[in-house]
C-alpha cells in the first residue's frame, strides 16, 4: 500500500479510523445489539461528529442486520431510535 500504517477493510465512513468489519466484530464478540449502542458506546462517533453519525447509521443498521439477523422491520426500528 505505500502507508506506514495500512489500513486493511472497507472505511466505514471517510475520515475516521473506523471499518466496516467492526460493526460485525462488535455483533459477535462485544454483545452490541443496538445501532445506537454501536455509534455511542463502540466507537464514540456520535459523541466526536454527530453528523457523521447520522450520516453513517444506515450503513450500520444493514451490517448489524446481516450479522444478528434481524428482519427490515428490525431494522427500521433500530435505525429510526438511533436518528433520534
Amino acid at each position: 500500500t505505500g502507508k506506514a500504517w495500512p489500513r486493511f477493510g472497507s472505511i466505514l465512513i471517510e475520515g475516521f479510523p473506523y471499518l466496516e468489519c467492526e460493526v460485525d466484530y462488535a455483533c459477535k464478540k462485544e454483545m452490541t445489539c443496538t445501532v445506537t449502542d454501536f455509534l455511542t458506546l463502540r466507537t464514540r462517533l456520535a459523541f466526536l461528529n454527530s453528523a457523521a453519525a447520522m450520516e453513517v447509521a444506515p450503513k450500520v443498521a444493514d451490517l448489524m442486520a446481516k450479522s444478528l439477523g434481524w428482519s427490515r422491520r428490525e431494522r427500521n426500528r433500530q435505525l429510526a431510535e438511533a436518528q433520534k
